[in-house]
C-alpha cells in the first residue's frame, strides 16, 4: 500500500500511457484513436514533468546538503580533511547551476511536446 502512495503518479503517468496505447490500437476511427491518444500522452507528459521537476529539485538540495557537510568537514578539520584540497566552492556552483539549467530544459521540453499533442488532440476533434 506504500508503494502505491508513493509512485502514484508515475502510476498514474504509466497508466495514460497505456490507455494512449490502447485507443491507438483498438480504437474504431481516426476521431477516437488520435484525440485520445494524443490527449492522454499529454497528460502523462504533463505529469513526467512535474515529476522531474520534484525529483530535481530533491537531487539539488541533496547536492547542497553534500556541500555544506563537506564545507563543515572542512571547516572543522582544516588540511587533515580528506576534501581539503579536492573541493573547490567555485567548480561546486558551476556544476550546480549547470545541473539546474539541464532540468529546466528537460521540463520546458517535455512541456513544449505536452502543449504539441494538446493542440493536435484538440484539432483532432474538430
Amino acid at each position: 500500500m506504500n508503494f502505491f502512495k508513493t509512485y502514484r503518479r508515475e502510476l498514474l503517468m504509466v497508466a495514460l500511457l497505456v490507455l494512449g496505447l490502447l485507443t491507438l490500437i483498438v480504437g474504431t476511427n481516426n476521431f477516437v484513436q488520435f484525440t485520445l491518444t494524443c490527449a492522454s500522452w499529454s497528460a502523462a507528459l504533463f505529469i513526467m514533468s512535474a515529476v522531474s521537476e520534484d525529483r530535481g529539485v530533491k537531487e539539488i538540495q541533496n547536492f547542497d546538503k553534500h556541500a555544506q557537510e563537506v564545507a563543515k568537514d572542512i571547516e572543522i578539520n582544516g588540511t587533515a580533511s580528506e576534501y581539503y584540497e579536492v573541493f573547490d566552492e567555485t567548480t561546486y556552483n558551476v556544476n550546480r547551476f549547470k545541473r539546474i539549467k539541464q532540468l529546466r530544459r528537460q521540463n520546458r521540453i517535455s512541456k513544449f511536446f505536452a502543449i504539441i499533442l494538446l493542440i493536435t488532440s484538440i484539432i483532432c476533434l474538430f
